[in-house]
């Protein structure tokens, strides 16, 4: 397995030290082209569903309007036709109706099909995109919360380099007056000595 410290640590580092938020780092850029390569092979799924919602549609009406073709040949051929010649064309053309709502029927199957292929990707990029949103909230919220901690952390150092250079000065201070009551004591001493 490889180790991904340094990995984490350069994101780390532009996150909090460089102030970028996830999308803008390495690692960022990294996970949007993959969105983005993910989102194309989506849109272009969706682009050839249409194609073949369009082609399907194209298909259906030919095949309506071959029929039709079809039922007003018969129709003429049985104004001029024969009592019997007539019920072997009726008989063609009920033949030629059920073929056609059969036919239309599969159409309207396929159609009905893509249509919902085509409902299913655009819900897929939709659940990307939120996705994506829910992943750069989430990442930009850690960045703040890194980086008030990071202020916060800075802060209390500041306070306690304050801190420490108040208690430093104040034992400064007790040691001179410290030094200055043993120099007196000195002196003192050594003058009551002398006299």
């Amino acid at each position: 397995m490889l180790d991904r410290k340094p990995v984490v640590v350069k994101i780390v580092d532009e996150m909090v030290n460089q102030k970028m938020a996830f999308y803008q780092t390495d690692a960022g850029g990294v996970v949007q082209e993959g969105l983005k390569v993910l989102e194309g092979k989506l849109d272009s799924n969706v682009a050839a569903l249409n194609d073949e919602i369009t082609q399907l549609k194209k298909e259906r009406k030919d095949a309506e309007n071959a029929v039709e073709d079809r039922v007003k040949k018969l129709e003429k051929q049985w104004k001029t036709s024969t009592q019997k010649e007539r019920q072997e064309i009726e008989a063609q053309m009920k033949q030629i109706k059920t073929e056609g709502a059969e036919q239309a029927g599969k159409f309207n199957k396929q159609l009905t099909t893509l249509v919902y292929e085509k409902q299913q990707q655009a819900y897929q990029i939709n659940d990307l995109k939120k996705a994506n949103e829910a992943l750069r909230s989430q990442l930009d919220q850690q960045r703040r919360r890194q980086l008030l901690e990071e202020e916060e952390r800075r802060k209390k150092e500041k306070e306690d380099d304050e801190s420490g250079f108040f208690t430093k000065l104040f034992t400064g201070i007790i040691s001179a007056i410290v030094w200055v009551f043993l120099i007196l004591v000195l002196i003192g001493f050594c003058v009551g000595s002398s006299s």
